[in-house]
């Protein structure tokens, strides 16, 4: 029997709570960007720490990705942040990339097959400019 490959053992999505995520939600003492972004900063200073301090972190087996999935009608452009132990500290790039070139460097680095836009030829992938495995 062969055996299947299981990508939950490699695969974590985390997202904050609707109190967390920055979005206009009504939550509580959270009216205005500038306190629904302090609600955000201070949920992921509080996790990722966590997160950086884990063996499977040190060991360069976790990538961590931080982004938005929608900009503006003004801005398509969306905040994105690679850490990884093997992303050179500091590194930015201005080639355009999307949400597929995400999912392609996603797929490849769990060995999955490419589905969608991200088996597009001229699709980019993230794994190849962040120092991704």
């Amino acid at each position: 029997m062969q055996a299947t490959h299981d990508p939950s053992a490699a695969f974590t999505l985390l997202t904050p709570n609707k109190s967390h995520s920055r979005h206009e939600d009504g939550a509580p003492g959270r009216t205005t960007p500038f306190q629904r972004m302090q609600a955000g900063d201070a949920w992921a200073a509080g996790y990722l720490p966590q997160v950086f301090a884990s063996p499977q972190y040190q060991a360069g087996k976790t990538v961590v990705i931080v982004t938005f999935d929608e900009g503006s009608a003004k801005r398509t452009d969306v905040p994105f942040i690679v850490a990884s132990p093997n992303t050179p500290v500091g590194y930015t790039t201005n080639v355009r990339m999307d949400h597929y070139s995400t999912l392609k460097g996603m797929e490849q680095m769990l060995g999955l097959g490419l589905v969608g836009h991200a088996a597009d030829a001229g699709t980019i992938s993230i794994r190849d400019f962040f120092g991704l495995s």
